[in-house]
């Protein structure tokens, strides 16, 4: 009967080719097969999107946190791209690919939804820090304390060192200063022993477990150091980019951002 064959039916006979029936039947078996597995098992694994997120230094360790527990959710992969918040705002209005933009304040975020880098309805406080003062010796007087090299971040460009400016300025105090480029070169300036006292985030404090330091939370304007955040108008993973947005947001994120540092933050987001 050559490559087919023949199928009687009331005198006639049909020439039916083997390789379209097998085709059918296979796709068949695939629909079946489809229509079995669970979809969390269909998909789940098989989401290779790569978000990338520029992050205020001051936040790497807690978005490093929260990056990993995205993954685990939804098989959303997290590329965080750390530096100052000034510098990322710099890079970000240069046209570098990111997707969020989590700075340590909200002036920058909200300099780029005026400039049009950024969506408007994505800007929201994610988090809200805290100054703290650390030093190699008790802390018995703040005047004693200020008299030699104090380790800060940058005011320009970093807002942790902005704030400390401004603590400062209330102090009347007029130290020697040693800038860090940013409140995680600060950190590390005074971790190595470069200085005795710096002005650095609760959050950095929090990750320490054996402190061999004394430390003391500083009495600061809440609305300085309100971190914000927003969804660039370049990405190419808008979907993607504001779920995580939406996460970051979400009562689980929230009560580790909490943990980490930080006051937690109720604000909610109208990403649309």
């Amino acid at each position: 009967m050559g490559e087919g064959f023949r199928i009687a039916n009331m005198g006639e006979s049909w020439q039916v080719n083997s390789m379209p029936l097998a085709s059918i039947l296979l796709k068949s078996f695939l629909v079946l097969i489809l229509a079995v597995l669970p979809a969390q098992y269909l998909y789940a694994n098989g989401n290779n999107k790569t978000l990338t997120v520029a992050v205020a230094s001051n936040f790497l360790t807690t978005a490093k946190h929260l990056a990993k527990e995205y993954k685990q959710q939804t098989g959303v992969h997290i590329r965080l791209s750390s530096a100052s918040s000034g510098k990322l705002t710099t890079q970000i209005e240069a046209g570098a690919p990111f997707d969020l933009f989590l700075s340590a304040d909200m002036a920058r975020p909200e300099r780029l939804v005026k400039s049009g880098h950024a969506m408007a309805g994505s800007l929201a406080v994610y988090a809200t820090g805290e100054l703290v003062l650390v030093s190699r010796n008790p802390i018995e007087s703040i005047n004693n304390v200020l008299s030699g090299k104090v380790a800060v971040a940058n005011p320009i460009t970093a807002p942790y060192g902005a704030a400390a400016k401004h603590w400062l300025e209330q102090q009347n105090a007029s130290p020697s200063l040693i800038r860090g480029e940013n409140i995680n070169q600060t950190w590390h300036f005074f971790e190595l022993g470069a200085v005795d006292v710096a002005l650095v985030a609760r959050s950095q404090v929090n990750s320490v477990k054996n402190r061999s330091f004394h430390q003391q939370l500083l009495s600061i304007d809440s609305s300085i150091l309100e971190q914000g955040m927003v969804v660039l108008a370049s990405s190419k993973s808008l979907v993607e980019a504001k779920a995580f947005h939406q996460f970051l947001l979400s009562e689980q994120a929230q009560a580790y951002i909490a943990s980490a540092g930080y006051l937690s933050s109720q604000a909610s987001s109208d990403v649309k």
